[in-house]
């Protein structure tokens, strides 16, 4: 497994992956790259190269350019759920890229909001995707094989963890009345890389743990050799803070080390407090993938 920054690319193998975070919270030190609250993945596996979520904006694009990735060699983009730091940027991507399909959840075009105080705040996937691009998206109710060795899990099936404090703020608005998100939009990318599963996430709203057992029922023999993605355990607004209680945290930390897993990568809405209070459970088995970042496995 080896790790790499956008300006130190390393020769791939046909048959090896890789993973470039275009865009999330944090980026090198004197990296000419943009960050934001976001998160957006590049993904090459032999002759496939998948887009994983689009971040806030179409800043991800700009930096895709500066580390020398080609988007319009996408051919596939997965939304991990229909919050606007996910797919914010994809009405721009799909403006410049002609040819890709977007697979996402059949509940995605529900009206999500993310509660404040006293303000709801918008946080959908932006309508002018559904009304320009409609023909260009496919929805997803259940598992479905992409291609070969890459899945694709609509739902979470196991429930081996409760819900989080931090999933309270979050509403979906139905029939004009707001309830509490209960995140069936969120989906699960697995793949297969030469006997191994690799799991991405966006924000893991319904767990990591539980996203993590849902794809293990469908490949109960097989060894997950990563796990990549946010956890969402960072405090909004104030995201100096938890989200979640400490010994939720450590909790977490136990079970993933349960799981044998040779190396998580975490990023985004984790959250730095979160991030160290893993990094002391798990200690060399988790690290943050910051805005740049290219790890191939």
């Amino acid at each position: 497994m080896n790790i790499c920054s956008y300006n130190n690319v390393i020769d791939m193998e046909m048959n090896n992956m890789r993973i470039s975070m275009l865009i999330e919270n944090q980026k090198a030190e004197n990296s000419a790259l943009k960050n934001e609250h976001g998160l957006s993945m590049y993904i090459e596996k032999g002759n496939e190269t998948i887009l994983f979520d689009t971040g806030y904006s179409g800043r991800f694009i700009e930096n895709a350019e500066k580390m020398g990735l080609n988007l319009e060699k996408v051919d596939t983009v997965i939304l991990s759920h229909a919050h606007n730091d996910h797919c914010g940027g994809l009405k721009e991507f799909l403006d410049m890229n002609k040819k890709a399909k977007v697979y996402i959840s059949k509940n995605a075009r529900q009206d999500f909001y993310f509660k404040m105080l006293f303000v709801k705040e918008y946080i959908s996937v932006p309508k002018e995707v559904f009304h320009k691009h409609g023909d260009r998206l496919k929805y997803v109710d259940s598992f479905l094989e992409i291609t070969k060795d890459v899945y694709l899990f609509s739902g979470v099936t196991s429930r081996n963890i409760p819900l989080g404090k931090s999933a309270e703020k979050l509403l979906v608005k139905i029939n004009n009345s707001f309830q509490r998100d209960s995140f069936d939009h969120e989906q699960i990318l697995a793949v297969n890389n030469g006997g191994k599963l690799v799991i991405l996430t966006g924000c893991s709203h319904n767990g990591i743990t539980n996203m993590i057992d849902t794809v293990k029922q469908h490949f109960p023999s097989m060894p997950v050799q990563a796990v990549i993605g946010g956890f969402h355990l960072m405090g909004f607004p104030f995201k100096s803070i938890l989200g979640e209680p400490k010994d939720y945290i450590i909790k977490l930390g136990k079970m993933m080390n349960s799981y044998n897993i040779e190396k998580t990568y975490t990023a985004h809405c984790t959250g730095d407090k979160a991030y160290k209070i893993l990094k002391e459970v798990m200690q060399d088995r988790i690290s943050y993938m910051h805005t740049g970042m290219q790890i191939e496995l």
